[in-house]
């Protein structure tokens, strides 16, 4: 059987590159945040080109992680945490801001064209592969 781990909460950035960044949580954990799975858009800069334009160390972001090896990955993590309500106002900016820059992959595709009893079956088995594909 296949237990899938994830985590989730506020964190500090420690690193950031163009590319990637490390936060740690409070308790001490280190989590790889790529630029693939950042969903906060440009942060108001908006001739930001990569991550250290957009987050410094010593920010605060919110992230969802899982396990992968050794590691904590995120799977989606931004620099606000906007309650429900600001999701729905904010949408149109959202859209515009932040899911642009990131490309649904070939596996995401694959997943997603599954039959419906294999979707099933992932969403039960292997919940994160499910909810990386966006089919949960």
């Amino acid at each position: 059987m296949f237990i899938s781990l994830s985590i989730q909460g506020d964190a500090r950035i420690t690193w950031v590159s163009k590319g990637i960044a490390h936060a740690c949580l409070n308790d001490g954990e280190i989590i790889v945040c790529p630029i693939l799975t950042w969903t906060g858009g440009t942060n108001d800069n908006v001739c930001a080109e990569g991550l250290d334009d957009v987050v410094h160390v010593g920010d605060m972001v919110f992230v969802e992680a899982v396990k992968v090896g050794e590691s904590w990955r995120a799977v989606e993590w931004s620099a606000k945490r906007k309650t429900q309500s600001a999701i729905r106002t904010d949408s149109a900016k959202l859209m515009h801001n932040s899911f642009t820059q990131t490309v649904t992959t070939p596996y995401e595709l694959l997943i997603r064209a599954l039959p419906p009893h294999i979707k099933q079956e992932i969403c039960l088995e292997i919940p994160h592969v499910a909810k990386y594909a966006g089919i949960v």
